[in-house]
């Protein structure tokens, strides 16, 4: 079986339009070859459908790219079913990465839908500990993004440096309140847990949007 990374590339609409020798994937011939390269989707979704947890964990987010360019209703390649299984199948570990990867997108216009179903289903047949999961997760991350936000304000009102690290620091402790005893998986890596925060020790950096060490 070929590696992922050739998996996923037969997976990517810009390598059949390269097949199809057009310049815009809008265009003739490009729609004929990505509709008649199924069959070769469908055999990179079963080479990556040998992978580990581990190893599916580290190539989520290109997949996650790549299951963009797949038709409504999934019956290209499979990629989709395929995601939600190995999802359910280990909540925890997928399951929470592709939540975050898939709402993080869903901003976007055209995928809205799609995705909102895709979370939908997982939501659905996950089960209550981890949906649980899930809100604690996101009352954590509309606390920091609400930091942030206050932070910027603060440094558009030209509050003097020591007063807005003051200030950060007030905020970020009703992150240590809400994170629950025995700790929180963190959504940018569920495999890791967090029982606490040094507020003493998080900073905020100068750059425009005001990004946070925690």
């Amino acid at each position: 079986r070929p590696e992922p990374e050739v998996a996923m590339q037969l997976l990517d609409r810009r390598f059949w339009c390269i097949v199809g020798a057009a310049e815009d994937d809008d265009k003739e011939p490009a729609r004929a070859v990505w509709a008649a390269s199924a069959p070769f989707r469908r055999y990179a979704v079963e080479c990556l459908s040998q992978l580990g947890d581990k190893a599916l964990h580290l190539y989520l987010l290109q997949i996650c790219q790549l299951l963009k360019h797949e038709p409504v209703g999934d019956a290209g390649s499979g990629l989709g079913a395929f995601l939600l299984y190995r999802a359910l199948r280990s909540p925890y570990r997928i399951g929470l990465a592709l939540y975050w990867h898939l709402r993080s997108e869903m901003h976007t216009p055209s995928l809205f839908a799609r995705y909102g179903l895709m979370l939908r289903r997982f939501l659905v047949h996950a089960g209550e500990a981890v949906t649980a999961e899930i809100r604690r997760q996101e009352t954590l991350v509309r606390i920091l993004r609400g930091a942030v936000s206050r932070a910027k304000a603060r440094g558009r009102e030209g509050m003097p440096k020591p007063e807005q690290k003051q200030a950060l620091r007030a905020d970020l402790q009703s992150v240590v309140d809400q994170i629950p005893r025995g700790g929180l998986r963190l959504p940018v890596d569920p495999a890791m847990q967090v029982d606490g925060l040094m507020v003493e020790k998080c900073v905020v950096f100068g750059s425009a949007q005001k990004p946070l060490l925690l």
